[in-house]
């Protein structure tokens, strides 16, 4: 969250440098696409992107709703109580549509504390889509995601449990980067 306060170039510069390498070799291991992202302008913000070679790809946009990614869930759980409070004045809730389990504000409290004692955000798009978000940490405090996103068909029980650990292995790189 960081970020979001200085809104400083640099900042976003050193993340992404962080993570770059780290994001090519989880890329490389699990053939998926990988999303660096942040929360910037009160939407979901990729600020580094590496593609797999999959036929089947899923795209994204740079900017997405907050409540529709993995990743701007698991930035909103992270969030001081004080910037969530700011972001929910300004967004409201999620819709039903968008985020079932979370459509009331005792829900997504829920959710929210769900997310945090994971420190993992799963979603499953209408379209299919698999997002998975663990968090980047920077002495100790969540200021990005790493997070993968693959078709349902690729996406097996034991499919997913590989790209948790390869995503919590990958984050816990990154963080050493940005806290050296």
């Amino acid at each position: 969250m960081a970020y979001n306060l200085t809104n400083n170039l640099s900042y976003s510069q050193n993340l992404v440098l962080a993570a770059k390498e780290e994001m090519e070799k989880l890329t490389a291991e699990l053939n998926e696409t990988s999303i660096l992202g942040i929360i910037r302008n009160q939407k979901r913000f990729i600020v580094h992107l590496v593609n797999s070679d999959q036929d089947l790809q899923v795209r994204s946009r740079s900017e997405r709703n907050v409540y529709e990614t993995a990743t701007g869930r698991l930035l909103l759980a992270f969030m001081s109580d004080k910037e969530r409070d700011s972001f929910l004045q300004s967004n409201g809730l999620p819709s039903e549509e968008t985020w079932p389990e979370a459509a009331t504000p005792a829900d997504l409290d829920t959710a929210l504390a769900k997310i945090r004692t994971h420190s993992l955000a799963i979603t499953h798009s209408k379209t299919h889509i698999i997002g998975l978000a663990v968090p980047i940490r920077k002495s100790g405090l969540v200021v990005a995601s790493l997070s993968v996103f693959l078709p349902e068909i690729r996406c097996s029980a034991s499919r997913q449990k590989e790209i948790v650990l390869a995503l919590q292995q990958a984050a816990q790189v990154i963080n050493e980067r940005l806290d050296a």
